[in-house]
């Protein structure tokens, strides 16, 4: 004998299209009050993170200049609170973007702007020498760029100077010094190029000119002497010897001094003759 199921009609005794059609309208009303949540907390989100940003920063600083004291345990706990809500205003911005694209037109001058004043408040707290804005993009990569190729220009005239005067057998400290006490001589040392800047921004350089028609001879020379990092190594370690043998007392040799004429140098090796010292 089968035993009866007892259940429910939880459709009510709609149609499987009405009830499709039913599930759907809700759906779409469920999305459409998140979206409408999420809209709301990421624009609040985004009204208090410039703040908090300024806040933080403001925060750290007085913890840096405060130093020991009932002062530095203030600072300490206007930043954990700033942080704290940082967090808060993270997650809320994490919730908010997890809605769909709203792919639309964009003023994106305008948004540079935005971003412009955004970034010259936040890096004004902290830097004290103050904000130059760059008229545009371009303006500002190009300064970028000449300022780390000025530099590596200055470093490779060092570096050929030390390299010509190491030949000369001139210390090329002390004709930097010399040089240096004309007004007008602009104060640089030889040195290694590395990094990701200085080494590198030359060939950007250079490579925009040539898609311009120009071929850049003084930067592309400047290069050429800073990409021979040995050469340079070799010059530095040769004028610190030289330095420090003029510093130091030469220590009294062990090799038996002997005369030009002397039989016993006469009948030496050539290659032991050269490390004997004569008189």
């Amino acid at each position: 004998m089968v035993e009866p199921i007892l259940g429910f009609d939880s459709t009510g005794g709609r149609r499987p299209e009405e009830e499709a059609m039913r599930l759907r309208r809700e759906m779409a009303q469920r999305n459409e009050r998140l979206e409408v949540v999420a809209s709301l907390i990421g624009g609040v989100a985004h009204e208090l993170n410039n703040p908090l940003a300024l806040l933080v920063g403001h925060a750290t600083l007085l913890r840096r200049k405060a130093g020991d004291g009932p002062l530095a345990d203030r600072a300490d706990k206007i930043a954990q609170a700033a942080e704290r809500c940082a967090r808060i205003v993270r997650n809320f911005l994490g919730l908010a973007r997890r809605q769909g694209p709203d792919r639309r037109p964009l003023d994106l001058g305008g948004l540079v702007k935005e971003t412009l004043e955004i970034l010259s408040n936040v890096y004004g707290t902290v830097i004290t020498a103050g904000i130059h804005r760059a008229p545009s993009i371009k303006v500002a990569e190009a300064a970028k760029v000449i300022e780390n190729s000025q530099r590596d220009i200055n470093i490779a005239f060092m570096n050929e100077l030390a390299i010509i005067f190491n030949r000369m057998g001139l210390d090329t400290a002390e004709v930097l010094a010399a040089a240096g006490t004309k007004w007008n001589f602009l104060k640089f040392r030889p040195g290694l190029v590395g990094g990701h800047c200085i080494g590198v921004d030359p060939y950007y350089l250079t490579y925009q000119a040539e898609k311009f028609g120009h071929h850049a001879e003084v930067i592309l020379s400047g290069r050429r002497i800073n990409a021979k990092p040995w050469q340079v190594a070799a010059v530095r370690a040769s004028s610190a010897i030289r330095a420090r043998r003029r510093s130091s007392p030469r220590p009294p040799s062990s090799v038996p001094r002997l005369h030009r004429d002397s039989p016993a140098r006469a009948g030496a090796p050539p290659r032991l003759r050269r490390f004997v010292r004569e008189r």
